[in-house]
């Protein structure tokens, strides 16, 4: 049996929003790994990073409560990994 090998971000259609849980869904950042809570997390860092700074990934910022939840286009999310990949390490 071998093990299918698929680009990262492959499942993201183009013309979806994506939340933080549809992105983990869809497995957009497959570098990120750890439990679901930790992927969470780091998710939120990078969409949050990237928001203050470059905003390439075009993030519209929702506010829940104490919370703030993020949604992404696909076709952003597709640009971001193109750019960034695996390569992307967060200074922590």
């Amino acid at each position: 049996m071998t093990e299918e090998h698929t680009e990262p971000g492959a499942e993201i259609k183009p013309e979806k929003e994506y939340n933080i849980k549809a992105m983990i869904d869809a497995d957009a950042f497959p570098w990120i790994t750890g439990s679901e809570r930790k992927k969470y997390r780091r998710y939120a860092a990078i969409i949050q990073a990237d928001f203050e700074g470059e905003n390439m990934l075009m993030a519209t910022r929702v506010p829940e409560g104490q919370k703030m939840r993020y949604i992404v286009k696909g076709r952003a999310i597709k640009r971001f990994i193109k750019v960034y990949g695996p390569g992307l390490r967060l200074q922590q």
